[in-house]
């Protein structure tokens, strides 16, 4: 099932190994990816199932960096299976989540009707998207990205929020999820917004979060980082690979301005 998979996103079979203190990558053979079976489990066992496919450390050289299992439920009402996917964020981020998805259901498909996949053609690999950008990023062309960039975030300054407690001068990786739903009636009123404005609904959310922070902190100058897909071609949209990228978005307050001026600026 995996085969077509492995063979068409070369990027699936990536391995990382280091040579005089550098690193490189090369590709493993297609039949090191098979799928793996465990005996029936329960399914209030499955989430030990889970964890031992998501916890268990990745080694970048020695072990692929993409894994499989097919859980079968001991459920004696009817057969279920659960098909459970891990792929290391060195060779995967979340757009490349849903090509491998899509791919994954062709091939199924496909495997239950007796016949071969029939995956588009690709036009290019991560590999060629690799070299490219180290073409692209040298001389003249990297110091303009550079200059760009140090003048957009010269003097940045630190976000000071009213915390209940002092905040540690080291960061740290300690932090905590809270996750909500926005009801629909306000979604469509921000939706509404943008279009009034000719934005994106994107934009409404990181103005009103610019709002709330310069709120709290008093801050007029807010720099607030935001993920990219970082897919300039269409060739790459059908690519599994670290494409994403971490952008800063500087936003300067006018406190007298109103909400919809912030967003048009």
């Amino acid at each position: 099932l995996f085969s077509p998979l492995t063979i068409r996103s070369i990027t699936l079979r990536t391995r990382i190994g280091e040579h005089n203190g550098e690193a490189y990558q090369y590709l493993a053979s297609a039949s090191d990816y098979a799928l793996a079976s465990s005996t029936p489990a329960s399914t209030a066992d499955l989430q030990q199932q889970v964890a031992s496919i998501l916890l268990q450390p990745f080694t970048l050289r020695d072990q692929p960096l993409f894994r499989s299992q097919l859980v079968q439920l001991d459920n004696h009402l009817e057969q279920q299976t659960v098909l459970l996917l891990c792929l290391h964020h060195i060779i995967g981020d979340g757009l490349s989540s849903e090509v491998l998805l899509q791919d994954l259901a062709a091939c199924y498909e496909a495997e239950a009707a007796g016949t071969s996949p029939a995956l588009p053609p690709l036009t290019a690999h991560y590999i060629d998207y690799t070299l490219w950008q180290q073409q692209w990023l040298q001389g003249d062309v990297l110091q303009q990205q550079v200059d760009y960039w140090r003048q957009q975030l010269a003097q940045v300054p630190l976000l000071a929020l009213p915390f209940d407690h002092p905040r540690s001068a080291t960061s740290s990786l300690a932090g905590g999820l809270y996750s909500f739903t926005i009801e629909p009636a306000t979604v469509q009123r921000l939706q509404a917004i943008a279009r009034a404005e000719g934005a994106t609904l994107f934009m409404v959310l990181l103005a009103a979060y610019t709002t709330l922070l310069h709120r709290y902190s008093g801050q007029d100058d807010i720099a607030i980082g935001t993920p990219v897909a970082n897919r300039p071609q269409a060739a790459l949209e059908q690519l599994v690979g670290f494409f994403v990228n971490t952008l800063v978005l500087r936003n300067s307050i006018d406190p007298q301005a109103s909400f919809r001026e912030l967003l048009r600026d």
